[in-house]
């Protein structure tokens, strides 16, 4: 698939993502790619090997949270879901775990990370799940295929959320729900812009404004929406005493403990 000029630099960015600090963290294989949730309070865990567990554990449980909104539905079998921004897996491997019966579908524009998330798919799952290299914005999967749509911490690579809607619009099915996971500025907070740019720059990202989740595209209608930004700061905390962390981690922490930036949670449903 031919990618546009900014699709190439975010994948290049996660093909040169390799052996990295969300490598580190997989001791079940599970590769992840966004923020962890956790209690406040936390104590400083005493070794290093504790601290990645608990990033891991912290990273998993965003993922097992986010899937509690998909429980409108009684069954999953023969539900087919979307990943959107699938990463190295992570989510869709444990979806395929969690959801019997349903069909995960992985999309991703980084060849490195496609290669990565067949290869522990294969050796965890083996059926129900497969990975594709497409872009969020075009798809080329059929209309009205899709019951369930996961894009955890991808739509901040999208310049347009509304092309995002309107191509999550075209693929969904009658009744659909879509989950989105984001980092998001706090137009209420005057640092809001000066987060955004270091984040941005470090992460290949465009990150949006809350309000901009919050208006309704096409047939979809915003059920809920959770501040997930508490939660995410105590794993901030503890990532920043990691001896591998990234560099990142001040500024993230920084931006999340001011509200500057805001960790949300959207709930849709397609109406």
């Amino acid at each position: 698939m031919e990618l546009k000029k900014w699709e190439k630099k975010v994948a290049g960015l996660y093909n040169r993502k390799k052996r990295d600090f969300n490598y580190l963290l997989a001791n079940d294989s599970i590769i992840h790619h966004h923020n962890g949730i956790c209690r406040k309070n936390l104590k400083k865990p005493k070794t290093q090997e504790t601290l990645l567990n608990f990033l891991h554990k912290a990273e998993t449980d965003t993922s097992l949270y986010g899937f509690r909104f998909f429980s409108k539905f009684k069954t999953f079998k023969n539900k087919k879901i979307l990943d959107a921004g699938c990463g190295r897996g992570g989510s869709s491997i444990l979806m395929a775990s969690k959801f019997k019966g349903a069909e995960i579908k992985g999309i991703n524009i980084s060849d490195y990370q496609l290669l990565c998330a067949r290869r522990i798919a294969k050796k965890k799952v083996k059926k129900n799940i497969s990975f594709f290299k497409r872009s969020m914005l075009n798809t080329r999967f059929a209309k009205s295929q899709f019951d369930m749509i996961w894009a955890c911490e991808s739509t901040e690579h999208l310049s347009n959320l509304k092309d995002w809607f309107s191509e999550a619009d075209r693929i969904a099915s009658k009744k659909a729900r879509m989950i989105i996971i984001a980092w998001v500025k706090n137009e209420k907070n005057p640092k809001a812009l000066k987060y955004s740019k270091l984040i941005d720059a470090a992460y290949t990202t465009c990150i949006h404004f809350d309000k901009e989740y919050e208006e309704t595209y096409g047939r979809w209608k915003l059920k809920q929406k959770i501040d997930l930004t508490d939660l995410t700061v105590p794993y901030w905390r503890i990532r920043k005493m990691a001896e591998s962390r990234t560099g990142t981690e001040k500024f993230m922490l920084e931006a999340f403990e001011q509200r500057a930036a805001l960790y949300r949670l959207y709930v849709y449903d397609l109406v």
